[in-house]
């Protein structure tokens, strides 16, 4: 698979992954704490996942900048 293709499966892997974290949690604490409605919990999960992308895209942007050896991308040039 192209490196192109890659990178959006990545995201949308990784998204899925956190919205996944988000409701099991919610379905975990739900019986013993009946604090979060369905709606706010969509709300709470969206505004994460926005936050979460952007600290990531920040991350990577920064790490570039700085000419840090980013040991956990796919074809990475540095060895660990």
């Amino acid at each position: 698979m192209v490196y192109k293709r890659r990178i959006p499966l990545f995201v949308l892997l990784d998204s899925i992954i956190v919205l996944f974290a988000i409701f099991i949690g919610y379905f975990i604490l739900n019986p013993y704490m009946n604090v979060y409605k369905i709606p706010m919990l969509w709300i709470s999960s969206i505004f994460l996942l926005i936050s979460h992308r952007l600290f990531a895209n920040y991350l990577s942007s920064l790490s570039k900048s700085m000419g840090v050896c980013r040991c956990w991308g796919i074809n990475s040039d540095c060895e660990v």
